[in-house]
């Protein structure tokens, strides 16, 4: 039997763990949150300096820790994982699309990051604990997630000034975030995965065509200063991965 833990049982970790339990009958999951919650282990990085004993006992570690504000509060938490998590077989890290710049073009995983932003920076450098610690982990950089209970533009109803509309949209949704989260579950995956779909629709279309579906009307979107970038996996392309979302297709 092969033990998976997750780290971060939020929106994606729930998600992920409910779809394992109908694919892999066999498979044992931990799940580690930092607050208490029903079916779940409590454990923060932060606090808690002696881990529960189901974590080493994980032979695949999932970590969904979003970075929050505090961000050299979450590279030691990383760097706390690396210490008590040493034996692990393959450890997963959920990165993010953001640490590229927003004018750096199409990027796919053989890009370099352009992005100089202080958060970008400490982003990347989280991605560095992870790889550096662990031979075998996985960086997985998910774009913008959507899905049930998540519509980027139900918060764009309540702003008086809207984005720049010319550029397009990076964005996953949920059902195929999942799955490819499962890939390195069951086969050999490079150092780096990006989930995104390979749609990328003006802002201008994929949000106004979200709040109709969602029964309301945005204002119109400024053209704004002209910035592109399209993020793109060769990855999922290689192994002819079929999208089972079609969410960004608006048109």
């Amino acid at each position: 039997m092969k033990i998976v833990g997750i780290l971060g049982n939020g929106w994606l970790g729930r998600a992920l763990k409910d779809y394992w339990l109908t694919q892999f009958p066999d498979l044992l999951v931990h799940t580690f949150n930092r607050s208490s919650q029903k079916d779940s282990i409590t454990f923060n990085l932060a606090k808690d300096v002696l881990p529960p004993s189901q974590l080493k006992e994980c032979q695949l570690l999932y970590v969904l820790l979003p970075p929050g504000r505090d961000l050299d509060a979450y590279l030691s938490s990383l760097n706390q994982l690396t210490r008590i998590y040493a034996k692990v077989n393959k450890i997963i890290f959920v990165s993010t699309t953001s640490v590229f710049a927003e004018d750096q073009g199409r990027c796919d995983e053989d890009t370099m990051p352009a992005n100089s932003s202080p958060r970008a920076l400490k982003l990347l450098e989280a991605e560095a604990i992870i790889m550096n610690a662990f031979s075998t982990s996985t960086i997985i950089r998910s774009a913008g997630q959507i899905g049930p209970d998540r519509y980027p533009a139900l918060s764009l109803a309540r702003k008086s000034v809207l984005p720049a509309g010319n550029t397009p949209v990076n964005v996953i949704h949920l059902d195929d975030l999942v799955r490819i989260l499962t890939l390195p579950l069951t086969q050999d995956t490079p150092k780096i995965i990006h989930a995104v779909s390979p749609l990328h629709p003006l802002k201008r279309d994929f949000y106004s065509k979200q709040a109709m579906d969602l029964g309301f009307k945005l204002g119109k979107f400024p053209n704004g200063e002209l910035k592109e970038k399209c993020v793109d996996s060769i990855y999922l392309k290689e192994i002819n991965y079929q999208f089972a979302n079609k969410a960004c297709d608006v048109f």
